[in-house]
């Protein structure tokens, strides 16, 4: 069985990463995908737990891939993006 630690430090990993995809949309939909997938497999106990963990992890990956690429190739800034003053 995972400990509660670990699953909120993926969740918590999985949410920054998120947040450094540069373009909104993207960021947005991120950010709902992992809090979705984390609230619909809060009920998820043993094997199915482990399971889930790893595929978290596997998300992480991608997520930590896509934002690095995002960086490397920026977009112009949306109007979303811009702060008020």
């Amino acid at each position: 069985s995972l400990s509660k630690v670990n699953i909120l430090s993926l969740y918590r990993s999985m949410l920054r990463s998120a947040g450094k995809v540069s373009d909104y949309n993207f960021r947005d939909h991120a950010r709902r995908r992992v809090t979705g997938g984390f609230r619909s497999h809060q009920a998820v106990t043993g094997d199915d737990q482990t399971s889930a963990f790893r595929y978290g992890q596997e998300q992480l990956a991608l997520l930590q891939r896509q934002s690095s690429i995002s960086q490397m190739f920026p977009e112009e800034a949306n109007v979303s993006d811009q702060q008020l003053t």
